[in-house]
């Protein structure tokens, strides 16, 4: 039990950074639609793709016999108001909100690269998943620039 509980917290670590992430996407979708309204869809999207990995990653926590984590970590909160706080006096534009966004997603890369090389995962079935959804962020990372 204390296995699955350990587990569960790993990937409770990674549903709060995806969280984080969302309001990144969300945030960078409102601000976009004031000087590049063909990156709100894009954002939007991303988010919603988070919002399926964090589905994907909670259904996981249930199955070992915990509760899944609504909130954010204290760094993303603390991150994205500093952004807030930076953009009220800089301004957004299309590069600053990629920067963020891509920002968020480096630390969520690290955050799934410290989890996989958690010994829990090394040979538990959840590391298929969590591998998966590291390799698509990775590169979604890659293509950020040439996306839309």
């Amino acid at each position: 039990m204390e296995t699955a509980v350990n587990i569960a917290d790993l990937l409770n670590g990674l549903i709060g950074i995806n969280n984080n992430r969302i309001i990144c996407y969300e945030k960078a979708a409102q601000w976009s639609q004031l000087f590049a309204p063909s990156l709100k869809n894009h954002f939007h999207k991303l988010a919603m793709q988070v919002k399926l990995d964090i589905q994907e990653l909670g259904t996981e926590v249930l199955r070992l016999g915990t509760k899944t984590t609504k909130k954010m970590t204290l760094s993303g909160r603390m991150y994205n108001i500093w952004n807030d706080l930076k953009a009220s006096v800089t301004g957004h534009d299309d590069r600053s909100l990629r920067n963020s966004c891509r920002h968020s997603d480096t630390v969520a890369l690290q955050c799934y690269n410290e989890c996989l090389t958690n010994p829990l995962l090394l040979y538990h079935p959840i590391r298929k998943l969590v591998e998966r959804q590291f390799q698509i962020l990775r590169d979604r990372q890659n293509n950020f620039t040439t996306d839309p």
